[in-house]
């Protein structure tokens, strides 16, 4: 899944709508599977969060382009929740965690989203 967006041929400036789609669905049903099996806001839910809202905005910004406001305005808005609930996760974990010192970073970019 980190792969998309990452990887020679996928990199972020690679990849095309189908791409980020494609991510924004397996983020999407990965996430339904850990409902299932880690009820309640777990880290591991944060990280697929946090793969998941690049994307959601990266479509919004092709919608943009296309002069699609209404549905790029919905695309950043689910963006931007998706970051500040990987970010709600994070803010709980152990202080020496990838997830604590990323807050941070991901704080400023919801503000610049």
């Amino acid at each position: 899944l980190g792969l998309y967006g990452r990887q020679p041929g996928y990199t972020q400036q690679e990849m095309k709508e189908a791409d980020w789609r494609r991510k924004i669905q397996l983020c999407e049903e990965i996430l339904n599977v850990l409902k299932v099996l880690e009820p309640g806001m777990t880290a591991r839910k944060g990280r697929i969060l946090f793969e998941m809202y690049l994307p959601i905005a990266m479509v919004a910004q092709l919608m943009e382009g296309r002069k699609n406001k209404v549905e790029a305005k919905r695309l950043y808005h689910k963006s931007i929740v998706t970051l500040n609930l990987a970010i709600k996760i994070f803010s709980g974990e152990h202080e020496t965690s990838w997830e604590k010192k990323m807050v941070q970073n991901l704080q400023n970019t919801a503000t610049e989203l």
